[in-house]
Formats: C-alpha cells, sequence, structure tokens
C-alpha cells in the first residue's frame, strides 16, 4: 500500500520499520542510482514504504533484507548499510524471473545468525573470557608460564591475553546487548528508548553500542576479574602456607609431628620447625609459650640416665589407674634414657600400643616426684625418635640451631631465667659435637659418639656440626666467653677445611670413604655452600678455590638441574648407613635441592669470588627458581614436615648474609 504522508518523515519510517519488520517473513529493499518516481499501484497484500539508507540502518540484526538493483552497475554503488545483504540484479527479464523463482524455491536465509544462534555465540565468547581471566589469574597457571616462558616474553603473553579477553568480553557483550534489545521489542512491542542497541549500521549507532560494551568489558574486568598476582605475593603466601602447616602440626605435648596430624612427635622435625619459623617469623605469629613448649619438649627427650625413686612404682600405678588397665608396674626395670621408654613400657605392661593422652599428662605431672635424672658420662644427646637410646650428631645440632634461633627471636617474653638456661643448653650441645669430632678425621664428624673409625666421617654431620657452631659463635648472643670463642673458632676452620679436602669438583657425596665414587649430590653441596657463607667474618678462614670451581660448575650445568623436578632428590645410598662394626644404622637422609638452591643462587648473585657475567647468571638463576615456588607447595602439601621448614629456611636465607647478621 501507498504510506501516508507520516510514514515519509524519518522518525515515521523507522516506527513503521520497527512495527513491521517481525511480523513479515522477509523485506526487499528495491535501490535505484537514480531516482524512481511514481509508486506502485498494488502491492498484493504488502506494505510497501520508501526509505533511506540511514533509515535502513534502524533495522536489527537478524532482520532478512534482500536488496534488489534495476542496473547491474547499482551493485558497485550499494550504500554501506546495504551490502551486507544478498544482492539480486533485476535489470533484465531473465534476472527478474531469476529473482521470482529464487524467492519461491530457495530458502530465505538472513544474513546474520537468527537470535538463538547469536545469543549462544555471544554467550560462549564471554563464557570464554572469562574463564580465560579465571585461568590466566590461577596461581598454578602464572607459574607455569613464569617457569617455562623467558622472562622477557612474560609481559608480552600476559599484554596479549588481555587483549584475547577484552576482546571476548567487547564482542560478547554487543551481540548479548543487540539480542536482548531486539527480543524486548518482539515481545512488548514497544518503541525503546534505546533503539541503537540492536547494532544499527550506521556509524553513530555502531559507536554507541561499542563504546556502552567496552565500558561493560572494563568495569568487568577492573572491578570482578580475579586479580593476578606478583611473583613476591605467591612467594609470600606460600610460606605463610607452609608456617601454618607447622603450627598445626603441634601435638599434645607441644613438639611438632612427623605430618600433619599423623605420625609422633619428633626432637628431629620440631628443631627443623623452629629453625624454619623462628627465621620466618616474629613472636607475634609465633607465641612464646609455643617457643618454649617445643623446647621443653626437646629438653625432655634428652637421652638421660632417668630412674624411678623409691616407691614410685606403687605410686604410679595408683595415678594411672583410672587409664591403665592390668599393668603390673612391679615389671618396670629401674631406669630409662627417656620418658617415651617410661610411656612405652607402661603401655607394652597394658597390652596398649600407646598411652592415652591423659595418661601421658599424669606421667609429665609427677615426673619430678617420681623420677630423678642423672646426666651419662658421656652425653648422647637425641636419637632420630625418643624410643633410640642413642644419639645422632645432625639431630643435635639442628637442636643447637633451634635454640639460637630463638635467643635471637626480638622482642620476647621470656621469663628472667629463659634466656640463660638457652645459652647453657646450647654450650652443652656445643660441647656434645665437638666430641664427635674423629681425631684421626681432622674436622670431620661422626654421626654417632664413636669417633674411633676415620670412615665414620660424614658430609652432612659435618655440616651441621659447622653449622650449629657457627651460630652459637656469633658474638651479640654472648654464648661463650672471648677465649672459647677462639677455640671453637678453631673448630670451625679445622671444619672447613675438611670440606676443602675431601670435595669434588662437582660437589660433595654423603660419605666421602665410599669407593664408588658416585656422583656428588647437587641438594647436599647447595646446602653446604650455604652453610659456608654463613660462617661469620669474624672468624679468619683460608681461601679454598674448590668452593669456587663448585660454584662455577654448578653454574654452568644450570640448564640440567634446575629443570629438575623439585621432588627429585637424593637419598644416601644404603651402603653409606651401616656403621659397622657397630649395629647402629643412621637414616638414608633425603637431600632437598630446591630451598637450599634457592639460597645459593642469591648468595651467588653477590660473591665477590665470582665475576660479574657469573653473579648475573646466579642472580637470573634465582628469579627463574623464585617462579617455581608453587611447583615446590605442592610437595610441600604432599610430604613430611621437615619439606616445609626447610622451604622456610632456603627462602629466608635468601637474602644472604652470615650468622652474625
Amino acid at each position: 500500500m501507498k504510506p501516508d504522508s507520516k510514514k515519509t518523515t524519518d522518525g515515521g519510517v523507522e516506527d513503521w520499520l520497527r512495527q513491521h519488520v517481525d511480523k513479515a517473513d522477509f523485506l526487499v529493499v528495491f535501490y535505484a542510482s537514480v531516482p524512481i518516481t511514481g509508486t506502485p499501484t498494488e502491492t498484493v497484500g504488502n506494505e510497501v514504504v520508501n526509505v533511506t539508507p540511514q533509515q535502513l540502518g534502524s533495522l536489527p540484526g537478524d532482520a532478512t533484507v534482500l536488496v534488489a538493483v534495476f542496473q547491474n552497475k547499482d551493485r558497485d554503488k550499494l550504500p554501506d548499510e546495504m551490502k551486507p545483504y544478498r544482492c539480486f540484479d533485476i535489470s533484465s527479464p531473465d534476472a527478474r524471473e531469476a529473482f521470482l523463482c529464487a524467492l519461491v524455491h530457495e530458502p530465505i536465509k538472513p544474513k546474520q545468525s537468527s537470535s538463538a544462534q547469536e545469543a549462544t555465540a555471544a554467550a560462549s565468547r564471554v563464557i570464554l573470557g572469562v574463564l580465560a581471566s579465571v585461568i590466566g589469574s590461577y596461581e598454578r597457571t602464572q607459574a607455569f608460564v613464569t617457569s617455562n616462558v623467558n622472562e622477557t616474553f612474560v609481559p608480552l603473553l600476559n599484554w596479549g591475553m588481555t587483549g584475547v579477553v577484552i576482546v571476548l568480553l567487547v564482542t560478547g557483550f554487543v551481540a548479548l546487548l543487540r539480542v536482548a534489545a531486539v527480543s524486548l521489542r518482539s515481545m512488548l512491542n514497544i518503541n525503546l528508548p534505546f533503539d541503537w542497541l540492536p547494532g544499527g549500521r550506521t556509524p553513530w549507532r555502531r559507536a554507541a553500542t561499542i563504546i556502552t560494551s567496552l565500558a561493560i568489558g572494563v568495569i568487568y574486568i577492573v572491578v570482578f576479574q580475579p586479580k593476578s598476582k606478583s611473583l613476591d605475593e605467591l612467594v609470600n603466601e606460600n610460606l605463610g602456607k607452609w608456617a601454618q602447616r607447622l603450627k598445626a602440626s603441634r601435638g599434645v605435648r607441644g613438639a611438632i609431628t612427623e605430618n600433619v596430624g599423623q605420625g609422633f612427635e619428633q626432637v628431629w622435625v620440631t628443631s627443623q620447625a623452629l629453625a624454619g619459623l623462628l627465621g620466618f617469623e616474629s613472636t607475634a605469629n609465633l607465641p612464646e609459650p609455643d617457643i618454649w613448649q617445643a623446647l621443653t619438649f626437646i629438653d625432655r627427650a634428652r637421652i638421660v640416665d632417668l630412674k624411678l625413686k623409691s616407691g614410685a612404682k606403687e605410686k604410679l600405678a595408683k595415678q594411672l589407674a583410672p587409664f591403665v588397665k592390668r599393668a603390673d608396674f612391679s615389671k618396670l626395670p629401674p631406669s630409662f634414657p627417656n620418658f617415651a621408654w617410661v610411656e612405652g613400657d607402661i603401655a607394652w605392661l597394658s597390652g596398649e600400643a600407646q598411652l592415652s593422652p591423659d595418661a601421658k599428662k599424669i606421667i609429665k605431672g609427677y615426673q619430678d616426684q617420681y623420677f630423678t635424672f642423672t646426666e651419662l658420662r658421656e652425653p648422647e644427646g637425641w636419637g632420630y625418635f625418643e624410643q633410640y637410646d642413642w644419639g645422632v650428631t645432625e639431630v643435635a645440632a639442628w637442636v643447637s640451631i633451634a635454640e639460637t634461633r630463638a635467643l635471637r627471636v626480638k622482642n620476647p617474653v621470656w621469663q628472667a631465667d629463659q634466656p640463660a638456661l638457652l645459652k647453657r643448653q646450647v654450650r652443652d650441645i656445643i660441647q656434645l659435637l665437638k666430641n664427635r669430632e674423629i681425631p684421626q678425621q681432622r674436622g670431620g664428624y661422626s654421626p654417632i659418639n664413636d669417633t674411633t673409625v676415620p670412615s665414620y666421617a660424614r658430609t652432612y654431620s659435618t655440616i651441621m656440626a659447622l653449622w650449629a657452631m657457627t651460630e652459637a659463635a656469633s658474638p651479640e648472643l654472648e654464648i661463650f666467653t672471648a677465649d672459647e670463642l677462639k677455640e671453637l673458632h678453631t673448630r670451625i676452620r679445622s671444619a672447613i677445611a675438611w670440606l676443602a679436602q675431601k670435595a669434588d669438583p662437582e660437589g660433595w657425596r654423603v660419605n666421602p670413604s665410599n669407593p664408588t665414587k658416585y656422583t656428588p649430590f647437587f641438594g647436599l653441596t647447595a646446602q653446604t655452600l650455604c652453610i659456608l657463607a654463613r660462617v661469620p667474618s669474624t672468624v679468619e678462614k683460608a681461601d679454598y678455590p674448590i668452593f669456587t670451581t663448585i660454584k662455577r660448575h654448578l653454574l654452568q650445568t644450570a640448564d640440567a638441574w634446575t629443570k629438575r623436578p623439585v621432588k627429585e632428590n637424593d637419598r644416601a645410598p644404603d651402603g653409606d648407613r651401616y656403621l659397622l662394626p657397630t649395629q647402629k644404622v643412621i637414616e638414608s637422609s633425603t637431600f632437598l635441592w630446591y630451598p637450599w638452591s634457592i639460597c645459593l643462587m642469591r648468595n651467588l648473585s653477590t660473591d665477590r669470588a665470582l665475576n660479574d657475567s657469573q653473579q648475573a647468571t646466579a642472580g637470573k638463576l634465582f628469579k627463574r627458581l623464585r617462579q617455581r615456588v608453587v611447583e615446590f607447595g605442592d610437595f610441600v602439601d604432599s610430604d613430611y614436615n621437615y619439606v616445609a621448614a626447610e622451604g622456610l629456611i632456603g627462602f629466608g636465607w635468601m637474602s644472604g648474609g652470615t650468622a652474625s647478621q
């Protein structure tokens, strides 16, 4: 039909188009580059209106539109608003026939997707954008990228992925806004005041749609997108988790168990945990009562001559009667190495695997009334567990390190006599360690109190004794007199000389006397070099070229060991565990490489024994290793507590320095 005059105005035409576009199967736009005079007299049920290309731009994106031109040359003159649609040339009878056949026989498909398809595609882009932003902010994703991509390209990759996320979100929001506006208009059959939202084809409508969608995308990224973490934040977050893990592993007696929620309270891991926590945190996060309770457990677990007082068996039986059944206390032996043996013997007499916590509290509460303590003529120190009646050198060294670190705690809430007591205990332990030096291996230390066999000397026992003496020798702690410090410095120099003598160009082996000459352990080597770097500057020591040789070797082979899984650590060979002709067998210790390499590379980045290029290489390796902190965190979560403790120590030492600083 011929439109009335109201429809020929811009607003009238656009209103008419909006009202009728959803009613028609399709619209046919006839275009001529030369104005057409007259109006069709018959429309055969269809409606006709004169439109301009700009008015056509108000059509929704999913409208089915066909364009017909009266001259073939008009194809090249089509306005931009009409170019997206399917075009037919009707300049000849044959062409018009083809056009009619197409209308009758061919399915009419819109240039753009249907609303449902477009909504699905738009939602998919938005979902992909959100997923990409979430995955990109995931700490393991960041750790993987920083570990496997050259650090020069990491910022470019981050910016590139941010661009991809923005494009996905903006294009998705554009399409969703268009579909939403079209759907609302169709359902409500109203004239929406924000008609530009359907994605009109005029430049200003396109610009308005893009600007609105871009604003939504930016708001999402700024407000809702998970924030990515810097490497420092990742490191600090993981250190906090490791510290919390150790705190959560406190047993009923205040000591640390082998693992979270399981295992025995152990002197060794308790000392390691204290050394790690006290080097990482202040007393604000680790209250003094917790420190002292752990140290008290350690002191009570020391191997001594523990004897029952007269009449104590009967009194113990009476006190423990509510908790222990069918136990004949008369069968208790007269002496024990420590209270763990007391608890174990009573449990055995009662037919139980172990005593209840209440029973253990009773024994602890009456220990001074029912028992006497006598020091052994040759102090043993501490075993791997309380059930051992022979001590291990490295466990005693760890105890000394924990106690010296406790003395360093800033603003402690010690009772008046506690620091003095700790200093006396450190002095006793250092004397025990001195007694473990093997005379025929001057500077080399035995893992047990037997020093008559030169082949007993072990690298780990030696470096732990060296570390304990180094920490205790700090002048500000005032543990030793000037003359005692002088003698202690001599011991330190001897241990350093022994390490230089037993070193291979690649590092150190657990047992230098082992004839198989297996490859030195990287973890043990890194820890040894870190401990050597802790020797106070007040100790006059010789310069051993072999140490520099080892450092350079580690830098030269970094491409291999920096790619090593953090869980892949060396264990002492079985043959190195046996201390014949005794029946004592030492642990097949695992030597972690990752935390000690963190410490080592930071130290080497400022090591004056290396040139500028080597120091720069160490600095780059230090950064690369820090980027694997999440991977090591996974290892911490899946293994024993000593892993978390050594992780805290390694990262705590990464600032370099000596024990006196």
